[in-house]
C-alpha cells in the first residue's frame, strides 16, 4: 500500500506544480496500474482472508494471529487497503520526472522481475530494482539489508547531482 501511495502523492505534486521527491522508493509489489487479478478479499469471511493472506503473502506474523484483539483491529485496515489497491486506474498516468528504486523479496511472487519492472512507466529516468533473499515480508528479516541499499541509493543520486551543473 505505502509504494501506491507514494507514487499518488509524487503524481499530485507535480500536478500542482510543486516539487517532487527526489526519489521514490517501491517495495513488494508491482505498480498500482497493474491490478491483482489473482484474488480479491472481496466477499471473503475473516477466517478466509487470514488463510489467502497465508497462501499469497505467507501469512501474518504468529504474535499477531494470536491475539484475537489485534486481527480484529487489523482486518479492516487490510480490507480497506486491499479495496482502495483495487480502486486504482488500470492505466498509468505518465511518467515523473524522478527516479523510482524497487525492492522486493526474492521469493516473493507478488514482487519477481517482471513485476518490479511495471513502476519503470512512472519514471522517465531508468528504474533501478534490487531483490533481496526471502518472501513478501522480506523487510522483517531484512531491514539492515535495506537500509544500505536506500543509502548507497541516496550517495548516488548525491554523486549525480553534484556532477550535474543543473543540481
Amino acid at each position: 500500500m505505502g509504494s501506491a501511495v507514494a507514487i499518488a502523492v509524487a503524481r499530485e505534486l507535480s500536478e500542482r506544480g510543486l516539487s517532487v521527491p527526489r526519489c521514490v522508493f517501491v517495495s513488494g509489489r508491482q505498480a498500482p496500474h497493474r491490478p491483482f487479478a489473482e484474488w480479491s478479499m472481496r466477499g471473503l469471511s475473516d477466517s478466509q482472508v487470514l488463510d489467502a493472506l497465508q497462501r499469497h503473502y505467507g501469512g501474518l506474523p504468529a504474535e499477531a494471529l494470536a491475539n484475537p484483539e489485534l486481527i480484529e483491529m487489523m482486518l479492516p485496515v487490510l480490507r480497506a487497503d486491499f479495496a482502495l489497491l483495487e480502486s486504482f486506474p488500470a492505466t498509468c498516468p505518465g511518467p515523473l520526472p524522478l527516479p523510482i528504486v524497487a525492492i522486493g523479496g526474492a521469493e516473493d511472487p507478488w514482487a519477481g522481475a517482471e513485476r518490479l519492472q511495471t513502476w519503470q512507466m512512472y519514471s522517465t529516468m531508468p528504474l533501478r530494482s534490487h531483490h533481496l533473499p526471502g518472501g513478501h515480508f522480506y523487510l522483517d528479516d531484512r531491514l539492515d539489508d535495506v537500509l544500505s541499499i536506500v543509502r548507497a541509493e541516496c550517495r548516488g543520486m548525491q554523486t549525480a547531482g553534484a556532477a550535474s551543473p543543473q543540481a
